[in-house]
């Protein structure tokens, strides 16, 4: 039988208050939530990875993740092995995060933008992800950083994906590809410590 899993970095993200917002919020709010779920239902698709030649700059990087959405929620995924940047694992990995580091930022000001904040949860891990089918591991970790975890508006990085991070100190290639982004929505990311219970903010500067 044909593998169905691959290694994906697989995000998961949903708006706070999305219940109550559909019952009790007057019908111009409604309608703003609604206009931008149904924006945000159009970046469903497959994963597909359109930059240029591996060891082109940054700027010629562009990866679209595979995408599902229902409702006020959202994942994404990144199959690792069909991502060829010309870079090593690690570098590979950080250019993935910056990735959805910038869409979770678009994403977060858009809800901001008509009173809502988002909360979610990134894994690494096997994962069925095609046709608005979603199944594996992957995808049950990155759901329980966000519903368990998170707590607070910002999205919890798994603890195997927090110590790629930390094996990586300093001025290493991963970090700063990171770093690049801090600025845009640094508070959204944050590191689960299973040994401690506790998340903390990653912090790159």
């Amino acid at each position: 039988m044909e593998a169905i899993f691959e290694d994906q970095v697989t995000v998961f993200v949903d708006f706070l208050g999305f219940s109550s917002a559909s019952v009790q919020l007057d019908e111009s709010i409604q309608l703003k939530l609604l206009l931008l779920l149904r924006a945000i239902s159009t970046m469903r698709g497959e994963f597909s990875n359109d930059s240029d030649p591996p060891g082109a700059n940054m700027s010629a990087i562009r990866l679209r993740p595979t995408i599902s959405t229902f409702s006020d929620h959202i994942v994404a995924s990144y199959p690792m092995s069909r991502i060829d940047l010309g870079q090593d694992e690690q570098t590979t990995l950080g250019l993935v995060l910056f990735d959805i580091n910038l869409r979770i930022a678009r994403i977060a000001a858009a809800a901001l933008s008509i009173g809502f904040l988002i909360r979610g949860g990134v894994s690494k891990g096997p994962l069925y992800h095609s046709n608005g089918v979603v199944f594996g591991s992957a995808m049950v970790e990155a759901y329980e950083l966000e519903s368990r975890v998170a707590i607070y508006p910002r999205v919890v990085l798994s603890p195997s994906l927090s110590r790629s991070l930390d094996r990586h100190p300093g001025e290493s290639r991963l970090l700063v590809v990171v770093k690049m982004v801090s600025h845009v929505l640094t508070t959204y990311f944050t590191c689960w410590d299973p040994r401690r219970r506790r998340a903390r903010t990653t912090q790159f500067v």
